[in-house]
């Protein structure tokens, strides 16, 4: 974690390496901006609807082409989700450490459990929908 002064002292300083997904080096080239989820479930109720009325072949072309294109969407918008899900998660890990290394335990090891983590990401994710 750094450079360790010459002297003999054992105190480490924690450092929390804070990062934005903005920073990220991981291209995010989505041809949509963010799809609410319940949206792209509609675009693909609508898709399948669509294509019981589709009668030609050239119908059906453009019908695969918009369809593949919003799963592409679809596609890319979950990866995205996936690397911030990733992101926050090593973030969560960094901090436990950090709480470990500077407050005395508690029974469970950390101020807040296992349990009380899940609950602020249910929390966070019934925000976001």
């Amino acid at each position: 974690m750094g450079n360790k002064p010459s002297q003999a002292s054992k105190v480490q300083k924690s450092s929390l390496i804070i990062t934005h997904m903005a920073d990220s080096k991981v291209p995010r080239a989505t041809s949509l901006p963010a799809i609410p989820l319940s949206l792209g479930a509609a675009s693909l109720s609508c898709l399948a609807a669509e294509h019981h009325q589709i009668h030609d072949q050239e119908s059906l072309d453009a019908w695969r082409t918009k369809a593949l294109h919003t799963i592409d969407d679809l596609c890319e918008q979950k990866a995205s989700y996936l690397r911030h899900e990733a992101h926050v998660s090593a973030l969560l890990g960094q901090l436990r450490a950090i709480i470990d290394e500077e407050m005395p335990r508690h029974e469970s090891g950390y101020l807040m459990d296992n349990h009380h983590v899940q609950q602020i990401q249910m929390n966070a994710n019934n925000l976001r929908e």
